[in-house]
């Protein structure tokens, strides 16, 4: 999935003006709603395209800084569930996710009882640096 991602610990975090009244804390279970692309500073977001039939992809911070990626797929036999379990921290707006193959440096764009948008930047071998943006609806 988007986020392969774990946290050291952060029960609650704020990010600027975005955060509502409720809870700002990115500890919890988030479904992702749209994902996309910055091209020449202008986000192209598109709605997430769950697996027909299957649970609704979700990512899951926990207090003690895991996170785990929750994926369902439907091979033709019902669906199946991929979890995939990193380690993340929190400094500021930056999203540190330490996983098992690469870590991962997003930006928290928003963070507020109901909205999670985070952007990661890293370089393709033949577009130069790229820009993916991912949104996310509290479960």
């Amino acid at each position: 999935m988007f986020l392969a991602v774990a946290f050291t610990g952060f029960g609650a975090i704020s990010c600027s003006s975005d955060d509502d009244k409720g809870s700002s804390s990115i500890i919890g279970k988030w479904e992702i709603t749209k994902t996309g692309f910055l091209l020449n500073g202008n986000e192209i977001l598109e709605d997430y395209e769950h697996q027909e039939g299957c649970s609704k992809d979700f990512t899951e911070f926990t207090n003690d800084g895991k996170m785990y990626d929750y994926s369902y797929f439907n091979y033709g036999n019902g669906c199946e569930e991929d979890v995939y379990e990193s380690n993340y921290s929190l400094s500021g707006n930056t999203l540190n996710i330490i996983g098992e193959e690469e870590d991962v440096q997003a930006t928290i764009l928003t963070l507020n009882s109901s909205t999670l948008k985070v952007r990661v930047t890293f370089e393709d071998e033949d577009e130069g640096e790229m820009k993916t943006v991912a949104v996310f609806k509290r479960k």
